[in-house]
């Protein structure tokens, strides 16, 4: 029985030994095998928002507004957006009434901020410390063009029009 002992463990090492040596074996060319690391792809945040933002006032609604950025303005690395008001229909105020506006021009870039920003306020802007102006206007039943350059805000990363951006335009009444 001794030897019959000795015969299966003797089988049980040579299995092993054939196994182990096909796993380290060089390949058919010679070359000792080479490990390759794959290397794991890091994604950066998708922001929630990618288009332009328009926030109105509720009490505004009906007031047509069209704005767009173009590159430039005082400094290279900016945008000036420009924009225009359409209340030629009355949609809002009574005839001969002057709306006492400001509206607020921003931009940031989409890493000085976090993925899920989402502005819905004036206020949310100030407390975001992006760059933004504002201006007052007086708006009655017509068409009201001007363009706005958002600027830096101490404190804050001035825009980088060379990385990606986002921008908007916030129109509210005055209180």
């Amino acid at each position: 029985m001794n030897q019959s002992r000795c015969a299966i463990v003797l089988l049980v090492l040579a299995a092993g030994l054939l196994c182990a040596a096909g796993c380290t074996a060089p390949s058919p060319d010679g070359a000792p095998p080479t490990l390759t690391e794959t290397a794991t792809p890091t994604t950066e945040p998708t922001p929630l928002v990618t288009d332009k933002i328009l926030i109105l006032d509720p009490q505004l609604e009906g007031l047509a507004v069209m704005f767009e950025a173009t590159e430039g303005g005082k400094s290279s690395n900016n945008i000036i957006i420009g924009y225009t008001l359409d209340n030629s229909k009355g949609m809002v105020g009574a005839p001969g009434e002057r709306l006492n506006l400001i509206l607020t021009a921003f931009a940031y870039n989409y890493e000085s901020v976090p993925a899920d920003f989402n502005p819905q306020s004036y206020q949310d802007i100030i407390d975001a410390g992006i760059p933004y102006k504002s201006s007052r206007i007086g708006l009655y039943r017509t068409v009201y063009r001007d363009r706005i350059e958002p600027g830096a805000v101490p404190g804050a990363d001035p825009l980088d029009i060379t990385r990606p951006y986002n921008y908007g335009l916030v129109v509210r009444l005055e209180p």
